[in-house]
């Protein structure tokens, strides 16, 4: 919660101190002023086009896929805009044609937002839109420079015509329309998304409020309105950002860990033994063919073999049989640490890998074992012993070592072994 209010902060006080520049700048040299923050705006508006072209063969409905057409023209006619501008002088050196031009392009930009909402979930001729966009741009460009067919929106003298400003109050509506659109589609849209479009709309709407107040195209209100404009413009860059390039890879990057997950879980799963719970044979030759080198001044490999489990078998059966390998199981787990590992090789075979445990510590947890087990055996009535073989090293570990020291325990289980059926005749491997 915090973190979300230090972001929101952070907003806030670069939008103030961006309005502060701005209009500082806008004192000194207006027509700087204005170069900057129409470029600033063209640039955007540009790239929000480019986007929605290169994912133009989709055949997805999206709302950036449908405005990236509309930018395309808002890029252009804005352009000229700034070109035209009175003091430019480059096109023109009236105040007439740059506004009609804004109000023309500010026409296009919320009336775009509105049939996409529209048509958000339509199936649509993108190749007729871009059609339809290319002859209307290039027909309300010919209107404006070459023709008085579109109306007139600020005269010498008077200042704003009364269709510019009711146009502005026009375009307003309109953009509350695409606020109520907007939170009416939110479904359709990340959460974050809204919030941006929604804040850029607002800015925008504050923005057309002051183009209906100003008189002389160099002054307070002519600036603050271009300064809210461009402030809408950061956010919708973002939320098309965040659409296009931040959420699709968030989502990727979260489907990616999703399913390494799934596969690690699956290899795990795969590497435990399903009766015991300890690890198995393929966890065992995943360490054999993946060993690392230790720092550790002692390894301790313990082969185990318990010694009656044909007699349990056959005397109590297998169920019994079963039993008696899981209170083995349980034994073992309780006389090695956590990060001793336990392997159940495959039947009444076992192997204990111990790292920096020293050899007298060794004895006497097999001893424990020792004496866990004939305790446990006399309770269930069943012949419970294990034999087992050790082999140490000391000093760093590899492959060959590792394997090495796995055959000389398991020759010293087998010697116990056999040393023990000869002193009882009992035990039967």
């Amino acid at each position: 919660m915090e973190i979300t209010k230090e972001k929101t902060n952070c907003k806030v006080l670069i939008v103030i101190l961006l309005l502060i520049m701005s209009l500082y700048i806008s004192l000194r040299n207006y027509i700087l002023f204005h170069f900057i923050l129409e470029i600033f705006c063209v640039v955007i508006a540009s790239s929000i086009a480019i986007l929605g072209f290169s994912s133009y063969s989709s055949k997805s409905n999206s709302l950036v896929n449908n405005i990236g057409i509309a930018y395309l023209s808002v890029a252009i006619i804005d352009f000229f805009h700034v070109l035209s501008y009175k003091g430019v002088n480059i096109i023109c050196s009236g105040a007439n044609i740059p506004t009609q031009l804004w109000i023309l392009v500010r026409y296009v930009e919320s009336i775009s937002f509105l049939i996409a909402f529209i048509w958000l979930n339509k199936r649509i001729n993108k190749s007729r839109i871009a059609i339809v966009y290319f002859v209307f741009t290039v027909a309300s460009l010919y209107s404006i420079f070459f023709t008085s067919y579109f109306p007139d929106c600020y005269l010498d003298g008077i200042g704003l015509t009364k269709f510019k400003i009711i146009s502005e109050y026009v375009i307003i509506a309109i953009n509350v329309i695409n606020i109520f659109l907007l939170y009416k589609n939110k479904q359709y849209f990340e959460t974050n998304i809204v919030k941006l479009f929604a804040q850029s709309f607002i800015f925008a709407i504050i923005g057309e409020a002051y183009f209906t107040l100003y008189f002389d195209v160099y002054g307070i209100f002519n600036a603050l309105g271009h300064v809210f404009k461009a402030i809408s413009y950061v956010f919708i860059c973002y939320a098309i950002f965040f659409e296009n390039i931040k959420a699709p890879f968030e989502k990727a990057l979260s489907n990616y860990k999703e399913e390494l997950q799934k596969n690690l879980n699956l290899s795990l799963n795969m590497c435990i033994d399903f009766m015991t719970g300890l690890y198995n044979r393929m966890y065992l030759d995943s360490v054999i063919n993946n060993i690392f080198v230790s720092n550790y001044e002692k390894t301790i490999l313990i082969v185990f073999d318990m010694d009656n489990l044909k007699i349990i078998n056959d005397k109590f059966g297998h169920v019994k049989g079963d039993k008696a390998i899981l209170q083995t199981v349980n034994i073992l787990k309780n006389n090695f640490d956590k990060k001793n590992i336990l392997i159940r090789l495959g039947g009444d075979e076992f192997l204990s890998i111990v790292i920096g445990s020293d050899e007298e510590e060794i004895k006497a947890r097999l001893a424990s074992i020792d004496e866990d087990l004939m305790n446990r055996g006399n309770e269930l009535k069943i012949p419970l012993s294990i034999s087992y073989g050790i082999a140490k090293y000391e000093g760093k570990i590899d492959k060959d070592i590792f394997l090495k020291l796995f055959d000389e325990a398991d020759e010293e289980m087998y010697k116990q072994k056999a040393m023990r059926k000869k002193h009882n005749s009992f035990i039967i491997s």
